[in-house]
This record gives C-alpha cells, sequence and structure tokens, in this order.
C-alpha cells in the first residue's frame, strides 16, 4: 500500500503505538529508563555523529515497536549541527565523563578559559541574558 501523497512522503512504514495512545496501566508496564536511553544515545548518535537531528520530536512522533523500540516518525523537520559545534559538544560530554566541568564552561568561547579570557562569564549562542 503507497502513502506517499503530492504533498506526504512515506519512505517506510513502522509498526507500532504512538506514545501518546498507550494506556496508564501500559505505561506503566514499560522499562522508562531504557526507553529514556535509548532516546538519549539516540541523539547523541544524530548530534555527534551524524550531523542532523530529529527536530520536532513530540510524543505523537515517537512511536512503541512491538519489540521495545522507540521509532521516530515525521522527519519534516530536522536541523544540521555544524562539524564545528559536534568537535565541542564531543568535547563537552567527554568532560562531563570525566567528572570535571572545566572544559565545558569554556565551550561558548571557543576554548579560551573558563570566562573567555575576560574575567567575566562567557556569553554564547545557548546563554540567556
Amino acid at each position: 500500500m503507497d502513502f506517499t501523497t503530492s504533498r506526504v512522503l512515506v519512505m517506510e512504514w513502522v509498526r507500532g503505538l504512538t506514545i501518546t495512545s498507550l494506556s496508564p496501566l501500559r505505561r506503566v508496564e514499560l522499562d522508562g529508563e531504557e526507553l529514556a536511553s535509548q532516546r538519549f544515545e539516540g541523539y547523541l548518535q544524530q548530534v555527534l555523529v551524524d550531523g542532523f537531528f530529529h527536530a520536532d520530536p513530540h510524543p505523537g512522533n515517537l512511536s512503541l515497536t512491538a519489540d521495545h523500540r522507540v521509532a521516530l516518525l515525521d522527519l519534516g523537520m530536522v536541523a544540521r549541527v555544524s562539524s564545528g559545534l559536534q568537535e565541542k559538544l564531543v568535547m563537552c560530554r567527554r568532560s562531563l565523563a570525566a567528572l570535571t566541568g572545566t572544559s565545558c564552561r569554556c565551550l561558548a568561547d571557543g576554548g579560551a578559559g573558563p570566562h573567555g579570557g575576560t574575567g567575566r562569564p562567557a556569553r554564547g549562542p545557548m546563554h540567556r541574558a
């Protein structure tokens, strides 16, 4: 059966139930820690390795397959990650894994130091004034 139209491209049919359609009892039976781990590892793969990610992961775009895996649906909104940002994020992840935040604090200023060499906290694209 073909579900593709002039406005919708269906590349693969994924059998499963959307997370929002699961009953409360079924949700209790799920291993939430495992599902969260799958999503976390999936996003690390997308951002740090692939360089692009699913940018609309609301519950309606998540499906639970029969073998208890999370499937991402509707890739109509994706975003790219520059190689420079990927490198900074990998440095930050390594820093967190080593239980030190020094590398993470200086990433917003490209590695110039914990305060970007200014004596003040660095302001970057993720900083809110």
